[in-house]
Parts: structure tokens; sequence; C-alpha cells
């Protein structure tokens, strides 16, 4: 089954085969509108891709931002927070000789120098600009700048998909980038296009139940009854 938003990947990419592949397929790949199919083959093609994008998207900013408001809300300790600090990029200092700023020039920046809530709250708000919404692909470079910093760690990631998913950004790229009938006469085939989204979104199924996890640890109903300051990670 899946989660919700994978559901609706699979929706949608459904829907992108309805108004944009021929139904059915043809055995031989031999089409009538043969350059009408190609072209619209290859309209799958970055269509999905975008469809993938915004999957991962919309999965990586609701973990990241349930982190941030367990947080907020009880203090909660989940994988995801601790991540999203230590992928930050940003240097964690040492406490400051002081709690108030020495000057007012460093007034602005002095309270996430002493407070671990203002830290978090930076490092949640600039993963989502970084790696969310300036995201542009699902190579294996969008992806771990995506799903390492909630969590994910080297034992989740399947190396086989993480290949497609390096050929299949590189495809949209030649699609997106190139002039269609160049791509034309290279036999586009429709039914290969449908079938590699399918196997995609086929192999995201033990990823999807990963980042269910992850969602789960993020709020922290997964420990409803104990303190607040509690952690799956024992800190």
């Amino acid at each position: 089954m899946g989660s919700v938003r994978l559901n609706l990947l699979r929706e949608r990419t459904e829907v992108l085969r309805k108004h944009l592949l021929p139904d059915p397929f043809e055995p031989t790949g031999l089409y009538t509108d043969e350059v009408g199919v190609r072209i619209r083959a290859l309209s799958f093609r970055v269509l999905a891709h975008a469809e993938l994008e915004t999957y991962f998207e919309e999965r990586a900013s609701e973990i990241a931002q349930s982190a941030w408001k367990a947080w907020k809300r009880k203090r909660y300790v989940s994988r995801p927070a601790l991540y999203l600090l230590a992928f930050s990029g940003r240097e964690m200092q040492k406490p400051p000789q002081s709690l108030r700023a020495p000057d007012k020039n460093k007034e602005k920046a002095w309270p996430e120098l002493i407070d671990i809530q203002e830290r978090l709250k930076r490092a949640t708000a600039e993963f989502i600009d970084r790696a969310i919404k300036d995201n542009h692909g699902v190579k294996e470079a969008n992806l771990l700048s995506m799903l390492l910093p909630i969590g994910f760690t080297q034992e989740m990631c399947d190396e086989t998909l993480l290949a497609t998913l390096n050929d299949f950004g590189s495809l949209r790229g030649e699609a997106a980038h190139a002039g269609a009938a160049s791509h034309v006469t290279k036999g586009v085939d429709p039914k290969d296009e449908y079938d590699r989204v399918q196997m995609i979104i086929s192999g995201l199924e033990p990823i999807d139940r990963d980042l269910d996890t992850l969602l789960v640890e993020a709020v922290g109903d997964a420990i409803e009854g104990e303190t607040a300051t509690a952690s799956p990670l024992g800190v």
C-alpha cells in the first residue's frame, strides 16, 4: 500500500499515463502517429520525474517540520531533529562568555549562540530552503541532500534504486534540455517510459516505510507516556 503520499504519486502517474501514453501499448512498438506518440512519451518522462521530485520534497519537508514542532512543543529530541543539526553545515560554536551580546551589532545573531531552539529552528528553515525549495532532481546527490538530514542512514539507501534514479535523472535532463526531434530519431518507446517509472515507484516502497518510521519518531507519538524530554536515541 504505502503512505498517502506514495499512493498519490501512483495516482498522478496513472493520470499522466492516461493523457500522454497510448492505451494499449503496441507490442511491436510501432504507432500510426509515431512522432506524436514519442513526443508525448517524452512529456510523460519529464512530468513523471517532476512527480517523483515532489514526492521526496514533500515527505522530507513534513518530517523536518514535524521534528521542529515536536521540539518546540515539548522539547522532544528525535532522530530527525538531531540529524537536522548534524547535517546543517553550520558551525557548532562553543558557548559564549556572556548571555547578552557585547554590542548591538551582535544582538541579532546572539540567540543562536545561547539557545539550542534557535539553532534547530535555523537548521530546519535552511534545510527546507536548500534541500527542498531549491531541489531540482532525483539523482543521488539530490536525494542525499534531502534524506540524510532527516535521519536516513546508509543502511536505508538502496544502491540499485539510486543508480536507477541517477539514470532517470539523466534521461529527464536530455528530454528537458534538447529538442524533441532529436529524441524522436532515437526511438523513444512509450511502454519503456511507463515501465521505468513503475519500477522506480515499486522500488520506493521500502524507502517509503522508512520515511513513515522517521515521521513517527519526529512527531514523538512512539514514546507516548514517557517524559517530554525522552529521546529514542537515549540523549
